[in-house]
């Protein structure tokens, strides 16, 4: 029972910000849709290791290749919000970048049964200054919409909390999974729980914000 917060009740919110999407979707731009199919990818990889999971199954392959989808999907977010020559041409090449960062990693550096605790961190670092970037422009810029009615904030807001947050855990997680006792475990990946549960709801609050 101490697992259904983090295993069943977090993993579900994800219906939240999809289910608000869906019945807006006809609002939605480009930059909305993409976290959309951002939730969409992580839902179905999500549920992919809890199958594995139960099964007693080795699943943490899927991390390996779920950080270069989520680095790809959000940084074309951030290409498509912050406006720019050269942080348009940047983000990209970081995609290119980090794609074969990752793999360099589980091919000579730690294997896909092990956390991929040397790329997982830098992918935060990207995505924290991506989101700083592009409240540091919003904030220089005029707007017909206030803060609170325009939806890209809440979601930028959403990554960085997250992102933020679990970058301690980004690092030490194979440290962690060998060192600490069990109950600092369950408490970890309960913070952890309650970062992605967080970001879930304020990308459903930015998407009520999409309507008309």
């Amino acid at each position: 029972m101490k697992n259904v917060y983090p295993l069943v009740i977090v993993p579900v919110s994800i219906l939240v910000p999809i289910i608000m999407a869906w019945t807006v979707y006809p609002d939605l731009r480009k930059r909305h849709r993409i976290i959309l199919f951002y939730l969409l990818v992580s839902g179905c990889i999500n549920l992919a290791a809890i199958i594995l999971a139960s099964k007693s199954m080795h699943n943490l392959f899927l991390l390996h290749f779920y950080t270069i989808i989520e680095f790809a999907i959000l940084s074309m977010f951030f290409r498509d919000i912050i406006k720019g020559k050269f942080i348009t041409g940047f983000i990209t090449c970081s995609i290119f970048a980090f794609t074969a960062l990752c793999i360099i990693n589980f091919v000579f550096l730690q294997s896909l049964d092990k956390f991929n605790t040397y790329t997982r961190p830098i992918e935060a670092i990207f995505l924290i200054a991506y989101s700083l970037s592009y409240f540091e422009r919003e904030s220089r810029t005029d707007h017909e919409l206030s803060w609170v009615n325009n939806p890209v904030n809440w979601m930028v807001t959403g990554i960085l909390l997250y992102f933020s947050g679990a970058l301690f855990q980004f690092t030490f997680s194979n440290v962690v999974s060998v060192e600490v006792s069990h109950d600092i475990k369950v408490l970890i990946w309960n913070i952890h729980a309650t970062l992605v549960l967080i970001m879930y709801m304020l990308f459903a609050i930015g998407f009520h914000k999409c309507k008309n």
